[in-house]
């Protein structure tokens, strides 16, 4: 036995075959296993990267929607219907139109708004109402991201993180908290495939201009005493932003006494009044004074 494998006539011995085998199984082994980590790797780069370019594309649809803000109107002088950390409402003009019906300018309400009720894998969703008649209707329910009596329906960014491990990051950010008064819109989205694993989430962060946001006139006014006959008063100070021509109204204890940016009140002597003026742009947005107390000698 001992001959035989001491034998080097170029015939292989067993033992050189076991070890030849054991060498391949070792080398095919971590081959397969550099590849398969290879091939891990890769599809989560992927799916990465598909993450991030979808968050992407949806933040910039966000903003093109903020910079077609609609127009204000009569029946509608605000455009912004919901302003919270996260969830937005407003009126956009639709691109894709014109629309069927009697909705010429081709207006729609759109709905963004944040599912943070599984913190490890937010879901953006976007809702949006649309209609044909002339007049707009009322904003549907947003009681719930997402909510029922919008038109479409869909979700376009999952794996947001900007609630994930106890963080409470709002999506949206403004200038003003009040609704006719917002003309800037901050979006931080923060985004991350597997939150517990390298590398970190992909923060996306843009801001618009509501370029076509109506801001409310502010009304203020001054008075002159005509004897014990007459308030003379004058709205002249007045003003509206945009440099919209103005109407006024005048109340006196919550009632309105007469119109135009100036006006005479008759009163009576020992007589005490409430004056207070209210002034509408031409899209119906209201600015109120304050109420001035003018006793009569």
């Amino acid at each position: 036995m001992r001959a035989r494998l001491r034998d080097e006539r170029g015939q292989m011995t067993i033992v050189e075959l076991l070890v030849s085998m054991t060498i391949f199984i070792v080398v095919l082994g971590a081959t397969l296993f550099m590849f398969q980590t290879f091939d891990t790797l890769n599809r989560r780069t992927v799916s990465r990267a598909a993450s991030q370019d979808s968050a992407r594309t949806s933040v910039d649809r966000l903003a093109r929607n903020l910079r077609n803000l609609a127009s204000p109107t009569i029946e509608k002088p605000q455009a912004v219907d919901k302003a919270t950390d996260y969830d937005l409402i407003f009126q956009t003009v639709d691109p894709v139109g014109p629309n069927t019906g009697a909705n010429a300018a081709n207006i729609k309400r759109v709905r963004w708004c944040l599912d943070a009720s599984t913190p490890a894998n937010e879901k953006l969703y976007v809702q949006e109402q649309t209609w044909t008649t002339q007049s707009t209707p009322s904003v549907p329910s947003s009681s719930s991201c997402p909510a029922s009596g919008w038109t479409t329906t869909t979700v376009l960014v999952s794996n947001v993180t900007n609630n994930y491990g106890g963080a409470s990051r709002p999506l949206f950010g403004y200038d003003s908290a009040t609704l006719t008064a917002i003309h800037e819109v901050h979006v931080d989205l923060y985004s991350d495939l597997d939150p517990a694993k390298a590398p970190n989430e992909t923060h996306i962060t843009t801001g618009v201009f509501l370029r076509n946001q109506n801001a409310a006139p502010v009304a203020s006014f001054s008075y002159a005493l005509q004897g014990s006959s007459a308030i003379v008063l004058n709205g002249s100070q007045s003003y509206d932003p945009e440099g919209d021509a103005l109407t006024y109204s005048w109340l006196d204890g919550g009632k309105k006494v007469g119109t135009g940016v100036t006006y005479s009140l008759a009163v009576t002597s020992k007589s005490s009044h409430s004056i207070q003026l209210q002034v509408f742009d031409p899209s119906g947005l209201e600015g109120d004074s304050t109420t001035t107390g003018i006793d009569i000698p």
